[in-house]
C-alpha cells in the first residue's frame, strides 16, 4: 500500500511539474549583456550591452563592430514612433564618428500571446521554459527561453524562411527603467553628425 502512495505521489508530481507556466511577459523596460550571433548570415557576432525602453520607444546597443575592416566600439541609439531616428556613433583611437538616418527599425516587444510552450530544455545547465511560435504567413520560427526560476530571457532565436538563424544569448538581465541620458547623443557629437541615405 506504501509503495502505490507514493508512486501516486509520483506521478501526481510530475504532472504538476510539466503544467505550463502562465506565458512570459516582456518588460517594458531593461539592460541586458548579450552576445548575437547568426547563422547563414553575413552578421558578424556580436557582444553588447542592450538598453531598452520600450515606453519612450528608444533602445540603446553598445559594443564592438566592424567598420572599414576593422572591429571598433560602437554605440547604436534609435528612437522610435513616426520621427524615429537611428544614431552610429563609432569610436576610432581620437577620433568620433556619427551617422544618423531615419530609424525603419521599430523597438519591437515580443507579443508571447501566440507563443507555445514545448517543455524544460536545458542551455548553459539552465533549466529553461522553452516558448516555440511559427508565423505560418512568413513561416519564420521564434524559439525563447526564459529561466525556470527567475522567468527572464535566457536566450531568443529567429529562423527565417531560408533557413537564417540569429540568436541572442543573455548572460545578464536587469529589468526595470533606464536614464533617459543613455538615449541622447552629446551636443558636441550630434553637430558632426553625418546624413547617411
Amino acid at each position: 500500500m506504501l509503495k502505490l502512495a507514493v508512486t501516486l505521489a509520483l506521478c501526481v508530481a510530475a504532472v504538476v511539474a510539466q503544467t505550463p507556466p502562465s506565458k512570459p511577459v516582456w518588460p517594458n523596460a531593461f539592460s541586458a549583456t548579450v552576445f548575437m550571433q547568426s547563422v547563414n548570415t553575413t552578421i558578424p557576432p556580436r557582444f553588447m550591452r542592450w538598453f531598452y525602453d520600450k515606453t519612450n520607444e528608444r533602445e540603446r546597443f553598445d559594443g564592438l563592430d566592424f567598420w572599414r575592416g576593422e572591429q571598433l566600439f560602437t554605440t547604436v541609439i534609435r528612437t522610435g514612433g513616426a520621427q524615429g531616428m537611428e544614431y552610429q556613433i563609432i569610436y576610432h583611437q581620437d577620433e568620433t564618428i556619427c551617422f544618423s538616418q531615419a530609424n525603419k527599425n521599430p523597438i519591437l516587444k515580443p507579443d508571447f500571446n501566440m507563443f507555445n510552450y514545448v517543455g524544460y530544455t536545458l542551455i548553459d545547465y539552465t533549466v529553461t521554459n522553452h516558448w516555440v511560435a511559427t508565423n505560418r504567413t512568413t513561416n519564420w520560427v521564434f524559439n525563447y527561453y526564459e529561466s525556470q526560476k527567475s522567468r527572464e530571457p535566457v536566450e531568443y532565436d529567429i529562423l527565417d524562411q531560408h533557413r537564417n538563424e540569429v540568436t541572442y544569448h543573455f548572460y545578464e538581465f536587469d529589468a526595470g527603467a533606464q536614464d533617459s541620458s543613455l538615449f541622447t547623443v552629446a551636443p558636441l557629437i550630434r553637430a558632426v553628425c553625418n546624413p547617411r541615405a
